[in-house]
């Protein structure tokens, strides 16, 4: 685990356990749930929080002096975030190579692919990453494709979720003729409304998303 001085806390999905712990115990509850990412322990009082995201640069937190942080590891390449519930690490790239072809080969070096979105989690969970990340909306390219049928790159279906608004519709007013297969781009409408679209695989945007598994 990697530790963090903060001095603070997280706002939101933040799990108080009740009664007092050692930091040891603290890390071995966060050890045992899988959906926590970070665990936040202060000494004085023998306090112990549970945080299912990792600490970022627009985390919405609140002052809270002698918290010290640590964050949970298992991914193979520095820079990449660990989503421990999914079992994947994930980073985010910039490309002015507008190619998924370009994007799908700098994830396959990574020892990778480009992301599967095929559960609500992880969909909540890159969501709640680029907010924290990046602090607005991004729009980011992601393992969905036309070839033969909307299918994931791990090779599930796509199946609309009821958390997503579905706006693919085989066009790129960007490229049309388009000349290639299309694309999916994960993007958000607000702060909380996840939508996915097409582009042509000649046309992505700026960010793509890779994945590896965990160690």
């Amino acid at each position: 685990m990697n530790q963090l001085f903060t001095n603070f806390l997280p706002i939101n999905d933040l799990d108080l356990k009740v009664g007092q712990y050692s930091v040891l115990q603290c890390g071995k509850l966060c050890t045992d749930e899988k959906s926590c990412q970070t665990f936040l322990y202060k000494p004085q009082d023998e306090k112990c929080f549970l945080y299912k995201y990792p600490l970022l640069e627009y985390t919405p937190v609140l002052s809270e002096a002698g918290v010290v942080a640590y964050e949970m590891e298992g991914c193979p390449l520095s820079g990449l975030t660990l989503n421990r519930e999914a079992g994947l690490c994930l980073k985010i790239l910039f490309t002015t190579n507008r190619t998924s072809f370009y994007a799908s080969s700098v994830c396959a070096q990574l020892g990778g692919e480009l992301i599967s979105l095929e559960t609500d989690q992880k969909m909540t969970f890159l969501k709640t990453y680029i907010l924290q990340y990046y602090g607005e909306k991004k729009g980011v390219l992601v393992g969905l494709n036309s070839t033969g049928g909307w299918d994931w790159a791990s090779g599930a279906p796509w199946v609309p979720s009821s958390l997503i608004t579905n706006k693919i519709n085989n066009f790129d007013s960007g490229m049309n003729p388009c000349g290639s297969d299309f694309c999916g781009v994960f993007s958000l409408s607000s702060s909380s409304a996840m939508e996915i679209f097409d582009s042509c695989c000649l046309n992505i945007p700026l960010l793509f998303v890779c994945s590896t598994s965990v160690l």
